[in-house]
C-alpha cells in the first residue's frame, strides 16, 4: 500500500503537470490539421500500468500508452530522462581514464520565424569547432551534444 501511495505522489507531481501541456498541443495540431496525431498526444499517457517485481519494495512502470510525438511535453521528459540515463552510464564508466568537460553554448531568444536559419547557424558552426579544429580535435575524444529550444513569451531579441 505505501508503494501505491508513493508511486501515485510521484505522478502528481512530476507527470500531471505535462500532461496538462498536453492539450494545448493537441489542439495546435486538430487546427493544422493533423488528426490522428492530435489524438495520440491527447491520448498520450491516459493508461499507466505498475508492476511490483518479486522481491522489490518498488513500483515499476511496466506499460503505458505514450505517443512518442518529439513535441509532446511528456514524452520529451521521458526522453531526456533516458538520455541522461544513458550518460550517466557512460560516464560513470569512463571516468577513471578521461576529464569531463562540460560546455554550454547559448545564443539571444530569436522569434519563430527566425529559429531554422538559427539552429543551422548553431550546427554549422558546432560542425566548424569540432571537426575543422586540430586543436579541439587533439584535446576532446569524444562528445555528447544537445540542442534544448525554449519559448519566453516575454522575451525575443
Amino acid at each position: 500500500m505505501k508503494n501505491l501511495v508513493k508511486v501515485l505522489k510521484e505522478i502528481l507531481k512530476n507527470f500531471q503537470p505535462k500532461k496538462k501541456h498536453t492539450i494545448p498541443l493537441s489542439e495546435s495540431y486538430q487546427r493544422l490539421g493533423y488528426i490522428d496525431k492530435s489524438a495520440r498526444v491527447k491520448d498520450c499517457g491516459t493508461f499507466l500500468e505498475f508492476q511490483r517485481p518479486v522481491n522489490s519494495s518498488t513500483c515499476k512502470l511496466s506499460y503505458a500508452n505514450f505517443c512518442r510525438d518529439r513535441l509532446c511535453p511528456v514524452c520529451s521528459w521521458r526522453r531526456s530522462l533516458k538520455i541522461f540515463g544513458q550518460v550517466s552510464k557512460i560516464m560513470d564508466h569512463i571516468q577513471d581514464d578521461f576529464e569531463f568537460i562540460f560546455l554550454t553554448l547559448t545564443v539571444p531568444n530569436v522569434t519563430a520565424s527566425e529559429l531554422p536559419s538559427k539552429i543551422n547557424q548553431m550546427q554549422n558552426a558546432f560542425t566548424t569547432m569540432a571537426h575543422d579544429n586540430k586543436r579541439f580535435n587533439g584535446a576532446v575524444c569524444g562528445y555528447f551534444k544537445a540542442l534544448e529550444v525554449t519559448h519566453n513569451k516575454n522575451r525575443y531579441s
